[in-house]
């Protein structure tokens, strides 16, 4: 999921991620994560089976922010 380049950058692939491995990568519980999303909930849509799709999260990152300092690569 994460690679450590060096001391301050960290590169997410972006893929589908379940909300758990979203919650891990912005370190938020769960009922922060609910909250955050909350009000994009319409727009983000709802999961592919147990994951959010490249474009949900690709979205998800754009409204909420990347988690701290990453460059996100594509597979």
């Amino acid at each position: 999921m994460q690679d450590k380049q060096n001391k301050n950058t960290t590169t997410i692939a972006l893929k589908a991620y379940s909300p758990k491995e979203l919650r891990d990568i912005y370190g938020v519980s769960v009922k922060t994560f609910r909250v955050w999303l909350e009000p994009h909930k319409e727009t983000i849509g709802k999961l592919c089976g147990k994951r959010y799709t490249v474009k949900q999260v690709e979205f998800i990152f754009s409204v909420l922010g990347t988690p701290g300092h990453i460059h996100i690569t594509h597979n």
